[in-house]
């Protein structure tokens, strides 16, 4: 699972949507839907594959633009369940959802604090996503304030997470496909995707390795019938 998100100030979030929803008009777009232009499906149906490289080049670079810095977040989904069958994971640390948004606002508030930004930040979530579980509550534990939720419908910078997201996965999956790896390598293969990541990013991983060192370093109990 991987979560994407965008920092940016007000002037800049007007900036981006009119500039984004003009690109979406230009080629009659009515919503972006990354796994929709990847397989030219749906509103994408018959595009030469050329004009969609041109067109997800544009949606990037109004990203770029109008942004000030993209943060993410993945948990391979194979080694969380592996963890949280031995471990209560998901008691103490979470759905894999809650452990993508609270990397990500942790990754927020710290680019926040060494740049001295002293405007408040708004943490905003897709709703009606049924995976973000307790995620609320540990934000208001950890943090002392609860995120707020918007529909995808109409909201533009989750239509560019969309894409972020799916760029950020997409060379992950291609790489490991289902070997055994690290927390270091998954961090090498994000560095170099080169033509995305050289953006303004900061992310994290969290694979076998990562979840077991937090298991064993908040300590998370282990599962009464595992030995």
């Amino acid at each position: 699972m991987t979560m994407v998100g965008y920092v940016s100030d007000v002037k800049k979030w007007t900036k981006f949507e009119k500039l984004w929803q003009e690109i979406l008009d230009r080629e009659g777009v009515k919503q972006f839907h990354m796994t929709d232009c990847v397989s030219l499906a749906g509103e994408f149906a018959g595009w030469a594959p050329e004009r969609r490289k041109r067109f997800i080049a544009d949606l990037e670079e109004c990203a770029r633009k109008y942004t000030n810095k993209r943060f993410s977040a993945t948990v391979i989904m194979a080694d969380y369940n592996r963890v949280d069958a031995t471990h209560q994971l998901h008691e103490y640390a979470g759905y894999p959802y809650s452990m993508c948004g609270i990397s990500c606002i942790d990754h927020v508030r710290t680019w926040a604090k060494n740049r001295k930004i002293k405007d408040p930040i708004v943490y905003v979530f897709e709703d009606g996503d049924e995976r973000k579980g307790n995620f609320p509550k540990l934000c208001q534990e950890r943090f002392g304030f609860e995120p707020l939720f918007h529909s995808k419908k109409g909201f533009i910078p989750f239509q560019a997470a969309d894409l972020a997201a799916w760029k950020t996965m997409q060379p992950i999956r291609d790489a490991i496909g289902t070997r055994p790896y690290t927390e270091k390598q998954v961090e090498t293969l994000l560095y170099h995707t080169r033509a995305f990541l050289k953006k303004p990013h900061a992310g994290g991983g969290f694979d076998y390795d990562a979840l077991m060192k937090i298991c064993n370093g908040h300590p998370i109990p282990k599962r009464r019938d595992t030995t």
